[in-house]
């Protein structure tokens, strides 16, 4: 989530509260949440 948010200002975005910034942390909480299940799956019992 952290670095979904951090991303837009790669490009130059510096405002923490703009919609892309927010819009990025949740994609990363997605992804985040998409690994850890895969994780999980893949080296669970």
């Amino acid at each position: 989530m952290t670095i979904g948010s951090l991303v837009p200002m790669l490009f130059g975005d510096y405002n923490s509260f703009d919609i892309w910034a927010v819009l990025g942390g949740f994609l990363g909480g997605m992804a985040g949440i998409w690994l850890g299940v895969w994780v999980s799956k893949r080296f669970g019992d």
